[in-house]
């Protein structure tokens, strides 16, 4: 029913190409992940809640409303636009040199 393809009918140069742009689409989608987060760090760095006595009294910390802004902004749920502001922060604060290595993709 099916034929096997065997060794000689495949095109070794084809295939270093295919796996080529997959090793370049893979990149490329990395380095879009770390300008997202990046942006997202971004916006924390705007919206970061200082110490400031008047916010205990606000109804939505800026944390929350971050979460809220990053979740409608990349249209996901608040548990997954968390995530994406934990990672953001994380690679911001704690994690710099990683944070250059996944830019580059």
């Amino acid at each position: 029913m099916f034929e096997r393809m065997s060794e000689s009918d495949s095109d070794p140069h084809a295939a270093a190409a295919a796996v080529d742009a997959i090793t370049l689409a893979t990149r490329e989608e990395n380095a879009a992940g770390a300008r997202r987060l990046d942006a997202i760090g971004d916006l924390w760095a705007l919206r970061a809640p200082d110490d400031d006595i008047e916010k205990r009294y606000w109804a939505i910390d800026g944390y929350a409303g971050l979460v809220v802004e990053v979740a409608a902004a990349l249209g996901v749920s608040r548990k997954r636009a968390q995530a994406q502001v934990d990672r953001a922060v994380m690679l911001r604060t704690r994690l710099p040199k990683v944070a250059a290595i996944y830019a580059k993709g």
